[in-house]
């Protein structure tokens, strides 16, 4: 599910997003702990408009920008600075990352797009 919001023209595809109502845009989240949604489309102006739009995702399975390294296995979905990571610890997670597919054996660090399962 997804829908087209108002942001800022620099946020990239990837990141997670929330809510910020004094500025009535959606901007990178810092946390879980509000609605969160990842941006799908790079932010696009409509002519005639003086802000960008882009298409994001609430529910389902989506691409995410890591913020830290991803374990193989994948685990419960946390969000910092606009970006997704694995906390075994932790708990009132906002999704699932997916374990790395059994194709590819590299470690998928920082900064790359991972498979999310947004709930």
């Amino acid at each position: 599910m997804y829908t087209r919001l108002k942001l800022d023209q620099n946020i990239p595809v990837g990141t997670v997003v929330t809510y910020n109502s004094t500025s009535e845009k959606w901007e990178q989240a810092t946390n879980q702990n509000t609605l969160v949604g990842i941006v799908k489309t790079e932010p696009m102006q409509a002519e005639g408009d003086d802000f960008f739009t882009a298409e994001v995702h609430f529910t389902g399975v989506v691409y995410a920008i890591a913020s830290r390294d991803i374990p193989n296995e994948g685990g419960m979905m946390f969000v910092e600075a606009g970006g997704v990571y694995v906390d075994t610890e932790a708990t009132q997670a906002c999704g699932i990352i997916a374990p790395i597919p059994y194709n590819i054996t590299d470690i998928r660090v920082a900064g790359e797009s991972v498979m999310v399962h947004l709930k």
